[in-house]
C-alpha cells in the first residue's frame, strides 16, 4: 500500500502557519505522516507548531540551511514512499491526498505526481488557477511541451517518491531558480503522472519570496546554472542532455528577453557575456532549441551599448502585437 508524508518546510513562517497545518490535518483520506521541518527560524512558527501535539511531527533545526539544504532535508526525514510538500504560507486542498493516492497506485512507476494550483494573490484581490482541467498536461510528454511554454508545477501539493529526490537531489547553490532546474532535469529522469484536480492554493503575499527576491539573485543564479550546464547534464543520456541543455537555454532566453521588455538594460547588460559565451560554445543547442525570432532578437541585443536592447525592445513589441492580431483572426 502507498505510503504519503505530508511534509511542511518552515521558516519564519509564523503568519500562516496554523491554516497550513490545519489544511494537512483535514483531509479526506489521512496522509501517514504529517512532517513540520522547522529551520533556522527567529519568530513563533515553533510554538504554533506544538500547539497541535501529537497530530503532527516535528523536527527543529538551526544549522543555517538555505532553500535547496532545507528541501532535500525534508525529504531525508521522511520516512514513507512518497513526500507532498507544502509551503508553510500555503494550503492543500481537502481531497490532495485521496486524488494522489488513487493516481500513484493506478500508476505505481510514477516518481512525481502533480496538480492544478489555485493562486491567491492577496496584493491584487485575485484568485486564478494555472491551467483549465481540460487543458492540464497528464504525461511527460504533455508535460514536456507545456514546459515549453514557460509552465512549472507549484511545489505546494507536489508528491514525489522519496527515492527520487534522494537520489536527484534540489540545487543547493541556487537560490531563486531551483524548482525551474529540477522540474526541466526530472522531467527526463522519471514517469510524471499530471492530475486534472487542485491540489494546494498558494498565496502571492508581501512577504512571498517571489516578492523580496531581487532581480539580481535570478541573473546571479542563471549566469551560475549555466557555466555548469554541462557537469549538470553530464548524468543524463545523450539525447536527455541536449534536451535538458536546451530547456534550460530556453528558459534563460524567456528570463533575458523578459528584462529587456521591461527595458531592465543594467540587469540585461551583465548577461550579454553570458549569451556570447553561451553562443560560442553550446552553439548546437542554442540552434536547435531556440526558435529563428528569439536567436535574432537575442544577437541583435548583443549589438553594442544600449543601441541594441533599444533595437531588440522594438522587435519584441512588434513580434507581440503580431501574435495578438493572429490570435485574434484565428479566434474570431
Amino acid at each position: 500500500m502507498t505510503t504519503i508524508s505530508i511534509s511542511i518546510p518552515v521558516f519564519n513562517g509564523e503568519k500562516y502557519l496554523k491554516e497550513a497545518i490545519e489544511s494537512a490535518i483535514a483531509q479526506t483520506t489521512p496522509s501517514d505522516e504529517i512532517l513540520v521541518f522547522v529551520h533556522d527560524t527567529s519568530d513563533e512558527s515553533i510554538l504554533i507548531a506544538r500547539g497541535f501535539g501529537q497530530r503532527i511531527r516535528i523536527v527543529e533545526e538551526n544549522t543555517n540551511l538555505n532553500i535547496g539544504q532545507a528541501w532535500n532535508r525534508l525529504y531525508e526525514l521522511s520516512q514513507f514512499d512518497y513526500v507532498v510538500m507544502l509551503h508553510a504560507d500555503d494550503k492543500l486542498h481537502e481531497s490532495a491526498i485521496e486524488n494522489l493516492k488513487y493516481a500513484i497506485e493506478k500508476n505505481p512507476l510514477a516518481g512525481m505526481g502533480f496538480g492544478i494550483s489555485c493562486v491567491e494573490n492577496e496584493i491584487l484581490q485575485t484568485s486564478v488557477t494555472n491551467f483549465s482541467s481540460e487543458h492540464f498536461p497528464r504525461s511527460n510528454y504533455e508535460f514536456e511541451a507545456v514546459m515549453q511554454t514557460g509552465f512549472l508545477p507549484g511545489c505546494s501539493g507536489l508528491c514525489l517518491k522519496r527515492d527520487v529526490i534522494i537520489h536527484n537531489k534540489f540545487s543547493e547553490r541556487l537560490n531563486i531558480i531551483l524548482d525551474v532546474e529540477f522540474f526541466n532535469r526530472i522531467c527526463l529522469c522519471i514517469e510524471v503522472v499530471g492530475l486534472p484536480f487542485i491540489l494546494a492554493t498558494y498565496r502571492v503575499h508581501a512577504h512571498s519570496t517571489s516578492q523580496i527576491s531581487k532581480i539580481k539573485h535570478t541573473v546571479d543564479d542563471y549566469k551560475l546554472l549555466l557555466s555548469d550546464l554541462k557537469n549538470i547534464s553530464i548524468n543524463l543520456s545523450g539525447e536527455n542532455a541536449s534536451k535538458y541543455s536546451g530547456s534550460i537555454l530556453r528558459r534563460f532566453a524567456s528570463y533575458y528577453s523578459s528584462l529587456i521588455h521591461a527595458y531592465e538594460v543594467d540587469m540585461a547588460l551583465d548577461l550579454v557575456s553570458t549569451w556570447k559565451w553561451q553562443i560560442s560554445e553550446n552553439n548546437q543547442v542554442y540552434r536547435t532549441y531556440l526558435s529563428k525570432f528569439m536567436r535574432i532578437f537575442i544577437e541583435i541585443s548583443l549589438i553594442d551599448c544600449n543601441y541594441g536592447f533599444f533595437l531588440s525592445f522594438i522587435l519584441a513589441r512588434l513580434h507581440r502585437f503580431i501574435s495578438r492580431k493572429h490570435l485574434h483572426k484565428t479566434t474570431a
